[in-house]
């Protein structure tokens, strides 16, 4: 549960929300996925990787932000005192089921833009790519939680 300028929003939403609090995560996100696509794909057009890359993002984005709407919020008010109570071990399994989210969404939105001729390896490219972004932006939130 991050809260922060006033705003509370529930745990599961943690890893879509993070970049209200921390905006330059997303190039740096977007730089990694696209260096382990480049990676596996040397020959691809860069605007392709690029454009690619960026509405994978975005669709996962979207779509995981929306089904972790379906989660529970991870905290609780107490109706006396108002205090919120946070779910706190909550907060690395969002990071874990936008993670998975992830890399289900994202190969998805690929498969379906490379259905004329498939990517070979996609689904490891794809794997590989999210955890190394998600190690990053794991790592991040833990740096700007510590300051």
């Amino acid at each position: 549960m991050i809260f922060a300028d006033a705003a509370i929003f529930p745990v599961f939403t943690t890893p879509y929300l993070i970049i209200r609090f921390i905006p330059w995560v997303v190039p740096l996100v977007l730089i990694v996925e696209g260096i382990v696509f480049w990676r596996f794909y040397p020959a691809m057009k860069r605007w392709m990787l690029i454009a690619g890359i960026i509405g994978a993002n975005v669709f996962s984005w979207v779509v995981g932000l929306l089904l972790v709407g379906f989660l529970p919020r991870g905290y609780s008010i107490d109706p006396d005192t108002h205090a919120i109570h946070f779910v706190q071990s909550y907060i690395l399994l969002s990071f874990i089921i936008a993670l998975i989210l992830a890399i289900i969404l994202e190969y998805a939105f690929w498969r379906l833009i490379s259905w004329k001729s498939p990517l070979p390896s996609l689904g490891r490219a794809n794997a590989y790519a999210n955890l190394a972004s998600y190690a990053l932006l794991i790592l991040v939130a833990i740096l700007f939680a510590l300051t």
